[in-house]
């Protein structure tokens, strides 16, 4: 939310989250042309969660909600930007009737060469006329070499923590 270009930054880190609702997933959907773009003279980390519907699942709204201010995050911060995609009441059933389980996160580093489009593809840096904005779907199994370890979603994590 808030019209930023990646979901998480702090100083020169920053983080792109992608979500997908099958654990065999390996393809997630780019939503602008320079989502995949390092911040300048910084790292960008896309991590990729997979969970799947799943009565008794661990993750509701209101589970994650609850998570989030035990790590320390005010409450107060997490409703400013819930309310910001129209979730006025994170405990309503409303937001909660559908469960689902974690199936796994795996992280990449976005560098040169990971399978990607920004504006340095094209001539002077800037869209052809009568193009506004472009999305596409990355392959992830075509980025196994930028696939990083826990300790290396780890540190991104840490990067941006408050």
């Amino acid at each position: 939310p808030f019209d930023q270009r990646h979901d998480f930054r702090r100083r020169v880190q920053a983080i792109e989250v992608k979500t997908s609702s099958r654990a065999d997933a390996t393809s997630v959907v780019i939503s602008s042309i320079e989502q995949l773009t390092e911040p300048a003279n910084g790292v960008l980390t896309l991590a990729h969660v997979r969970m799947e519907r799943a009565m008794g699942g661990s993750l509701t709204v209101a589970k994650l909600v609850q998570k989030i201010v035990s790590l320390g995050v005010g409450r107060e911060e997490i409703q400013r930007r819930l309310s910001s995609i129209s979730c006025d009441s994170p405990d309503s059933d409303a937001w909660n009737n559908v469960e689902f389980s974690l199936e796994g996160i795996s992280a990449y580093r976005v560098r040169e060469g990971f399978p990607r489009i920004n504006s340095s593809a094209f001539e002077g840096g800037k869209l052809p006329a009568g193009i506004t904005a472009i999305s596409y779907t990355v392959d992830l199994s075509a980025a196994k070499e930028f696939l990083l370890d826990e300790y290396g979603l780890n540190a991104a994590m840490q990067g941006i923590a408050l």
